[in-house]
């Protein structure tokens, strides 16, 4: 859970948020997270979260509204940002992980 001027919000990914940043980052997602060790560009991290960030209310925020909020937590602190959505991608799609 991310706090940002008293408001709160949330990620939350499933298979048609992954497509919808692998369609912005013209890469799949997995792939790119391995060649970088989970350590994502500043852009990528942005399109990672503003794609998946949700209010309190569980409402979609807009991409848009959610990298720009994304931006404001980079300058705060960009490993526990990165953290943060690596985990949770991990947490709601470990499909995406899986060995065998």
């Amino acid at each position: 859970m991310f706090e940002v001027d008293g408001k709160h919000y949330e990620l939350k990914y499933k298979i048609k948020t992954i497509e919808q940043i692998e369609t912005v980052l013209k890469e799949s997602l997995v792939a790119t997270m391995r060649k970088t060790e989970g350590i994502l560009s500043i852009s990528t991290l942005k399109v990672c979260f503003g794609f998946a960030l949700f209010n309190s209310e569980g409402n979609k925020v807009s991409p848009q509204q959610g990298m720009e909020i994304a931006e404001r937590l980079i300058e705060e602190d960009y490993m526990k940002l990165n953290q943060a959505v690596v985990t949770t991608i991990d947490r709601d799609c470990p499909f995406l992980f899986q060995a065998n």
